[in-house]
């Protein structure tokens, strides 16, 4: 009996040792790992697989931490680009309403358009809009980009009228057609831009492409790697290629996101993929 039950023991020590490191788990504790071997019982499959769980579940937490960091640092980034458009935004109201009383209706126009485009950038915290609304906040980008370069340029859409319904992050088209009439304007004697729309399988594809100088594969990268539109001429410097790329992967992964496409010298192509979502949530 002796020895059938040091025999038992033998066998129920290494499940008996499984059970506290799990228990220590449940506390909080991923640092808790069971000796194992190369046996091919069950106990030392099981203690293996125990093992992989909580190095993943570490894994998977620190992850999570880093993602959650960096989503702060970037709604941090957009409250600081903000602050400077409030103020612009009430001094546009004054100057709106004394160029209705001047029927100055050009300047009244423009600064409304400048004005709708600072309201967005500052209202709506939770960063989602349908893709009509977007639309109209492109347009209005647009209005004012012809006031400065009149007869220079023009942009054409061609949108499925299925998405615009959908749902979208706020502000993504303006620094892809921003940096496409910057870049190109004064190297074209007539830039075109056009923005599609349309749905591939069960995401939305938004794209900018103009006949402009093109891209070499060397700015296609970096224009993702950091944030080029903080030079000489850029509006919303908060808010630039690069931002747009990180807040759609941390929204909604890092499958999703801005993809280049250029001969290098006759046209540049930017693609926006994400999820059809047809709520906000």
């Amino acid at each position: 009996m002796l020895v059938t039950f040091k025999a038992i023991y033998v066998q129920l020590k290494p499940l008996l040792k499984l059970k506290e490191q799990m228990e220590l788990v449940t506390l909080g504790n991923l640092n808790a790992k069971v000796a194992t071997s190369d046996s091919k019982d069950e106990i030392s499959s099981l203690s293996r697989a125990f093992n992989t769980m909580v190095n993943e579940i570490s894994n998977l937490i620190e992850e999570i931490q880093v993602t959650q960091k960096r989503e702060s640092e970037l709604r941090f980034e957009m409250l600081l680009a903000q602050i400077n458009p409030h103020f612009l935004f009430n001094t546009l109201n004054s100057i709106k309403w004394m160029s209705v009383v001047t029927r100055t209706d050009n300047i009244t126009s423009t600064i409304t358009a400048l004005g709708r485009l600072l309201e967005i950038s500052m209202n709506k915290v939770n960063d989602v809009l349908t893709i009509e609304e977007e639309l109209t906040n492109i347009k209005s980008y647009i209005q004012i980009q012809t006031m400065r370069y009149p007869g220079r340029f023009e942009v054409n859409y061609q949108i499925n009228e299925e998405i615009l319904s959908s749902y979208t992050l706020k502000l993504l088209l303006q620094p892809l057609v921003e940096n496409a009439i910057l870049h190109n304007i004064e190297q074209r004697e007539y830039l075109i831009i056009e923005i599609t729309g349309q749905t591939i399988g069960d995401n939305i594809s938004l794209c900018v492409k103009d006949n402009g100088i093109g891209m070499t594969k060397e700015m296609m990268q970096e224009i993702l790697l950091k944030n080029t539109t903080t030079g000489k001429g850029y509006v919303f410097s908060g808010i630039g290629v690069c931002n747009v790329q990180e807040r759609i992967q941390l929204a909604y992964g890092s499958t999703y996101g801005l993809q280049y496409h250029s001969d290098g010298s006759s046209f540049t192509e930017v693609a926006i993929t994400f999820p059809n979502r047809k709520s906000p949530n």
